[in-house]
């Protein structure tokens, strides 16, 4: 077994400061940004204690909050998945054996194929199950 060690406080710190950066230099001027999210707190958003327009401290911690919520999100559903598919080798083979087996010339499977595409089904199926 590999053992890694990582500083979760230095990916956050990182995090923090680049989002802190992007905030910074929008607020001085937004001529030319992008009409994304961040923008959009930095322009609009209201803090929900003062009723005033959000500080730079605030925008980072909404825009950090939302990046990490996502992240979980979906990492905890793959992991899900994987826990169940592991524990159920039934399953698993049935999963695997519903898939078609593709080169690398093939296309990308989009999210859509997976839910429109009969052949995917039964992994559409499962995934659901695990949501």
């Amino acid at each position: 077994m590999i053992a890694v060690s990582v500083d979760l406080d230095i990916i956050a710190n990182t995090c923090v400061r680049a989002i802190a950066a992007v905030t910074s230099s929008r607020s001085h001027s937004n001529e030319g940004a992008r009409p994304d999210l961040p923008q959009h707190l930095i322009d609009e958003s209201l803090s929900p204690h003062r009723g005033t327009k959000m500080e730079t401290k605030e925008v980072i911690d909404q825009m950090a909050e939302i990046l990490l919520a996502g992240s979980e999100t979906a990492s905890g559903t793959i992991a899900c998945f994987y826990m169940e598919i592991l524990e159920n080798p039934d399953v698993k083979s049935k999963v695997i054996s519903s898939l078609p087996v593709l080169t690398p010339n093939d296309h990308i499977i989009t999210s859509k194929t997976v839910t429109t595409e009969p052949k995917y089904e039964y992994l559409e199926a499962c995934i659901k199950e695990v949501l």
